[in-house]
């Protein structure tokens, strides 16, 4: 699921875009953030594709090898014991991860290279080799090899990375987020649960999140201009203009915080943008930030512009 970080970076997308539009719409800005959103499902679902394929690829190698005219004892009785792992049993018979998958169609049917890439790098691997050896594992080996293929081969696979940027710009920081989902979603498999028991992580960890996602964007487009001349007044030897947009955007965001959510402490709004300006700016950008929200947050605290009360929404 989302933290409130990844949020607030997918409001700071939705108000770049917002900036940049000719029409700008606010209804139409909340539609493109909670649509952006939940585009994640759909990443969730490719990386979900792509385990089954490596699965469905070794299958269809076992079935090519027992095919061949000349074809050896070692291929017509192969060793099924990855095809045959029933943690996929698990994934493949789940009716929501179904719905999921078929709302979302696969696309490693036409870019089978992908595949092919993932299963050979697990073919290497000595995880691999030691599961296929072992004589009876259990149902913890079984989730095990499952766990290693997906968070040790396909998801940090630069060219799979590459693919989805290609498809989407912002799916670049929105993988982690699709893996993490998917990595619970395996490791909550146990044996003796029913397959449609499994729990399926949602986007959102509750309806807080989604209206604080909501909130924050309406917010910070109907008072960030407002904020920004005392934004301005702390630059401190930085020409305004020559600031990228996105800073300005997580700085007005930051006081929109500051002054508007008190059940959020000062403090952690501070360290939160001082984050996503690392991780979606400049490299220079999380000093600057830092620099200016830190003067901003003791300026209106002097000033009694920020009251803050409860215990935090984080």
């Amino acid at each position: 699921m989302l933290t409130r970080r990844h949020i607030r970076a997918k409001v700071m997308q939705a108000v770049y875009a917002y900036r940049q539009s000719d029409m700008q719409d606010i209804a139409v800005a909340r539609k493109n953030l909670i649509l952006g959103i939940e585009k994640i499902e759909e990443l969730y679902s490719y990386q979900y594709s792509l385990l089954l394929a490596v699965k469905d690829m070794a299958s269809a190698r076992i079935e090519a090898r027992r095919g061949k005219r000349l074809a050896t004892a070692e291929d017509l009785n192969p060793n099924m014991r990855f095809v045959e792992n029933p943690v996929f049993a698990f994934l493949e018979e789940n009716k929501t991860l179904r719905r999921l998958a078929e709302r979302f169609s696969s696309p490693w049917q036409d870019r089978s290279e992908y595949v092919e890439l993932c299963y050979n790098e697990f073919l290497q691997s000595s995880e691999y080799e030691e599961y296929m050896q072992e004589e009876t594992p259990t149902f913890i080996a079984h989730k095990k090899i499952v766990i290693f293929l997906f968070k040790k081969i396909i998801a940090p696979m630069e060219a799979v990375a590459d693919y989805y940027e290609d498809c989407h710009k912002e799916w670049v920081g929105d993988l982690q987020v699709a893996n993490s989902m998917l990595l619970k979603t395996i490791t909550d498999i146990y044996e003796d649960i029913p397959v449609d028991e499994m729990e399926i992580p949602t986007l959102f960890k509750d309806i807080l999140d989604r209206d604080f996602a909501v909130k924050l964007l309406e917010r910070t487009i109907e008072k960030g201009p407002s904020y920004r001349p005392m934004i301005e007044e702390k630059l401190r030897n930085w020409d305004a203009e020559r600031i990228a947009m996105v800073d300005f955007i997580l700085m007005e965001m930051a006081v929109v915080e500051f002054m508007l959510f008190n059940t959020i402490p000062a403090k952690v709004t501070l360290n939160e943008y001082i984050e996503v300006a690392k991780e979606y700016s400049t490299v220079k950008s999380s000093v600057f930030i830092n620099g200016v929200l830190d003067r901003l947050m003791e300026s209106l605290t002097k000033e009694g512009k920020i009251q803050k009360s409860g215990r935090g929404l984080m």
